[in-house]
């Protein structure tokens, strides 16, 4: 105790054992409720998409969990084009949880955009995480519409929120690293495809070009031998009929070349073409999700301040008051009696008033 500043209360050491045993039976009634209503596995029945490009984020804005996330997905090797948006919310604290469900919610608005949502933080005590073994949190998680990918940064321990994601990754740098993986496959998938057309073209193209050989080595001495057989013919002709088999050969054999040439020629155009449309549809569907979050945010900035004019602070500052009686406010004379004592809330301060004479005049 000291005379000026009071009471101080030093604490040297805690004994968390009933506390931890208490945090970890809610945590298991809360498994028990959601597998009790059938949704710990909706989520994880959800596809995830092969190119998963589109994503909202849910993570606080300066947590270095968030910073190595975005410099993973911007700065991959495989030079990938990964659309993020951001959804702040708080990560720990009494708040979290409904900042949590709240940035949910705003998410659901553009369901049609993203391709799917990711949950990081950058790890913490037991305490820091309970918010993620809540019921409600987890309930909005599984029942989500599209998959829901967590990188909590734990890895003693996994969380509800964990057991319901649609996967569920150590940190936040272990999800981008799953981002990149999941499109860099489908990205190898689409050039082996391409590679094995171009081999079987070439495979046949080589197969025709060979039967036309055999067929004009076949055909050139059964001609010679009808010639012997029958004597009608002059030497000349004969050999403009093997003149004529050699240039029709060879014509075929030109012919089946340029094919080959245009088939390749095509294929490397229609893939042009392909990449073209799909950066273009990128940048359409950038400037389109930038509009509409811009459109949101002025309504949202509309809707505060409507909320700030009807502020009651504000109607008193107009000179209207608020009386009540026994914290209860008052709005006609059917409570009140001689003697009672009410307050009167004006801008200024409160009146306390106490009641002498009721007059019930109309």
């Amino acid at each position: 105790f000291q005379e000026v500043y009071g009471f101080s209360l030093n604490i040297k050491d805690i004994d968390t054992t009933f506390t931890l045993g208490d945090i970890a039976r809610r945590k298991m009634e809360v498994i028990r409720q959601l597998t009790d209503e059938g949704v710990m596995d909706m989520n994880k029945e959800l596809e995830l998409a092969a190119v998963p490009q589109k994503l909202a984020i849910i993570s606080s804005r300066t947590a270095a969990g968030y910073e190595d996330f975005i410099n993973q997905l911007d700065n991959n090797k495989g030079g990938f084009k990964i659309y993020h948006k951001l959804f702040p919310a708080l990560m720990q604290g009494d708040e979290a949880e409904d900042s949590i469900i709240n940035a949910l919610e705003r998410i659901y608005k553009y369901e049609e955009v993203f391709d799917a949502v990711i949950l990081i933080r950058g790890g913490g005590s037991t305490a820091d995480l309970m918010c993620f073994d809540n019921y409600m949190p987890a309930m909005n998680i599984a029942q989500f519409p599209l998959p829901v990918l967590t990188g909590i940064g734990h890895e003693r321990d996994e969380s509800v929120a964990d057991m319901v994601a649609h996967t569920r990754l150590k940190t936040p740098t272990a999800v981008a690293e799953f981002i990149i993986d999941r499109i860099a496959r489908f990205n190898d998938y689409l050039l082996n495809l391409q590679e094995q057309f171009m081999q079987e073209t070439k495979q046949l193209i080589t197969n025709e070009s060979h039967r036309l050989e055999i067929a004009a080595h076949r055909f050139q001495p059964a001609v010679g031998n009808i010639l012997a057989k029958k004597g009608r013919y002059p030497a000349e002709a004969a050999q403009r009929l093997d003149f004529f088999v050699k240039n029709f050969f060879d014509k075929q054999e030109r012919l089946f070349l340029q094919v080959k040439e245009s088939i390749r020629y095509l294929m490397q155009k229609q893939i042009r073409s392909e990449q073209q449309k799909q950066q273009f549809m990128a940048s359409q569907l950038k400037i389109e999700v930038n509009g509409l979050i811009k459109n949101k945010q002025q309504q949202l900035h509309l809707a505060e301040r409507t909320a700030r004019l009807s502020d009651p602070q504000n109607i008193l500052k107009k000179g209207y008051s608020i009386t009540t009686k026994g914290g209860v406010v008052i709005k006609d004379f059917k409570n009140i009696y001689i003697g009672d004592e009410i307050y009167t809330q004006t801008n200024a301060g409160k009146i306390i008033s106490r009641v002498e004479k009721i007059n019930l005049s109309k």
